[in-house]
């Protein structure tokens, strides 16, 4: 499910203008917990893997998440910040 507007639960007005440094900070600003996110070497963006129960994430103004969503066949799904997803286990986020 996703819901269009609102905030992280770390900060009200995230800085999307960088991209996270580190997965401590992807967990701080996305959500999820830091061992959930990884950086790509080379790329602008973050992917999260959750193992168990999934997640909410937020997506800040100015970023893009992809996320895979079973219905009838296979699709990605593209949602633009901020918004916030629920019940998350893979996604992908693109930095500006």
């Amino acid at each position: 499910m996703v819901e269009y507007g609102g905030g992280s639960s770390s900060a009200a007005t995230p800085d999307a203008k960088s991209c996270p440094h580190n997965a401590t900070e992807a967990a701080n600003l996305f959500g999820g917990v830091p061992t959930d996110w990884t950086a790509p070497s080379g790329s602008n963006g973050w992917f999260m893997v959750r193992k168990g129960t999934p997640a909410d994430v937020f997506v800040p103004q100015g970023m893009k998440a992809a996320y895979p969503q079973l219905g009838n066949s296979l699709e990605i799904v593209d949602v633009m910040g901020p918004a916030t997803l629920h019940q998350v286990y893979y996604l992908a986020i693109s930095c500006p």
